[in-house]
């Protein structure tokens, strides 16, 4: 359980990041006057996306772990965009709440708390 709350977490915060990252949609300024900020928060966009396909498959193994995460990312993916769209002051606070979600399930799901 805790593997799969990890894993929504970080696909989530990692379609905040793919979203912010577009020149025309991003919410700060600060990234749209460097385009080398924005690289960057698409290049840790595709490390969460990768970190949470990694959680996924080693707690139910590839066979299984690569439809979930692709299930996880689609379902992250509309949310990401709906509230973006819908309400874009809380788009960035919605992602590092759930990177903070995805560190603390993490934790637990690593120091043996749940599967």
């Amino acid at each position: 359980m805790l593997a799969a709350l990890t894993s929504t977490s970080l696909a989530y915060a990692a379609t905040v990041g793919f979203y912010q990252a577009h020149r025309k949609r991003t919410t700060l300024e600060a990234l749209k006057r460097k385009p080398s900020r924005m690289t960057l928060l698409r290049g840790l966009s595709w490390v969460l996306l990768l970190l949470a396909t990694l959680v996924m498959a080693r707690a139910t193994g590839w066979e299984l772990g690569i439809p979930l995460v692709l299930a996880i990312l689609c379902a992250a993916g509309v949310l990401s965009l709906l509230c973006g769209e819908f309400v874009p002051r809380i788009h960035w606070p919605s992602g590092i709440l759930a990177l903070l979600t995805a560190a603390l399930a993490g934790a637990g799901w690593l120091l043996g708390g749940g599967a």
